[in-house]
């Protein structure tokens, strides 16, 4: 089986080359290509035609879910796993109405983050288990 190609997107260099880096050392992926926009993942889904988009949600330019949304509609064989450092269910939900598979926190690993790629590659939806509830985290009375 050819390994899943792989596009990493997010807006800080040192995020992309550890995540290129640790996805790239196992037989089962290939980073295809990065992007450190929306606009430029869209461009490079053009030409790379990666099988999982592994997506940043706050980036300058398009976002991350502005940026899924529009990948879903023109690549719609490209799967989006969503990777942020936001932690909350609505945000969760805001990215499964854009058509994203998956979302996970960025504190979840790396084996985590191999794993919920080829997870999401082979259909799976998913949901990082440590997603809050903002209501969660508000004082009781």
């Amino acid at each position: 089986m050819p390994p899943i190609r792989v596009l990493i997107v997010d807006d800080d260099p040192l995020v992309i080359q550890a995540l290129a880096d640790a996805i790239g050392s196992c037989e089962e992926f290939v980073v295809a290509g990065t992007a450190q926009s929306g606009e430029d993942a869209i461009r490079r889904i053009a030409r790379i035609r990666p099988g999982v988009t592994l997506m940043d949600v706050e980036m300058p330019g398009m976002g991350g879910l502005e940026a899924t949304r529009k990948i879903r509609e023109v690549y719609p064989d490209t799967r989006v796993l969503i990777l942020t450092a936001h932690g909350h269910d609505h945000l969760a939900g805001d990215a499964a109405a854009a058509g994203a598979h998956g979302y996970l926190q960025k504190t979840c690993g790396l084996d985590v983050i191999r794993r919920s790629i080829a997870l999401v590659w082979n259909g799976v939806t998913l949901v990082d288990s440590t997603v809050r509830s903002p209501a969660a985290e508000r004082p009781q009375a």
